[in-house]
């Protein structure tokens, strides 16, 4: 209402910062979500916390947790607070992964990847190279690295031309060890994308 910023700031505070990359949306001060294509602003915190408005709806959500043990959830639990709030902020695909997601957290990776792969037929369309690189750095956060490593080797299956996740899947192998492997895997990231400077680094690194 202009009382604790004037018009002009506000203007200022949510005016679109053109990156010379391209690609990126940011506001000045704020990230730019959106869910089923409706904007929203926010802001975020050590993984754990996040406010966002979403001005079409005059809807803000303020979100605090103390931490997360497999997942940062902060994101994901305001988009699903809004789709109650407004079922047009209901976002389907995103409830799919989610539950895919949840399968990996299972004591049993081979039975997860299995129900992965029948999950899978019935959404060949969604985009999961990200959800899966995920739960691969999860897993490996709570010591299950030969387990993140499976999901990894899924991703490179799924995404064969991606170079992330060629240099995820050395990133595993380094962390359990089999320097040997993580060098062909980063090698491979490189190859397919020759500015990516961690796995430059890696090789570098991992070659002495």
């Amino acid at each position: 209402k202009g009382e604790l910023l004037s018009a002009g700031a506000e203007a200022e505070m949510v005016r679109p910062y053109a990156y010379q990359t391209g690609g990126r949306e940011f506001l000045h001060g704020w990230g730019v979500y959106r869910v089923n294509q409706r904007f929203s602003r926010g802001f975020t915190g050590g993984l754990v916390s996040g406010i966002r408005y979403f001005p079409d709806q005059d809807l803000t959500i303020l979100y605090l947790s103390n931490g997360f043990r497999f997942f940062s959830v902060h994101n994901r639990v305001i988009d699903r607070i809004a789709g109650m709030v407004d079922p047009a902020l209901k976002d389907q695909a995103a409830v799919a992964i989610d539950k895919m997601s949840d399968t990996f957290l299972q004591p049993d990776t081979d039975r997860a990847l299995a129900e992965f792969r029948a999950w899978r037929k019935q959404h060949q369309r969604l985009e999961v190279e990200n959800a899966l690189n995920s739960i691969g750095y999860a897993l490996a956060r709570d010591g299950r690295v030969r387990d993140a490593i499976k999901v990894f080797q899924l991703n490179t299956t799924e995404y064969p031309n991606a170079w992330n996740v060629w240099d995820s899947l050395g990133e595993g192998f380094e962390m359990a060890g089999d320097t040997a492997s993580a060098l062909k895997f980063y090698r491979r990231s490189v190859e397919i994308n020759p500015d990516n400077q961690h796995g430059i680094d890696k090789i570098k690194q991992l070659s002495k």
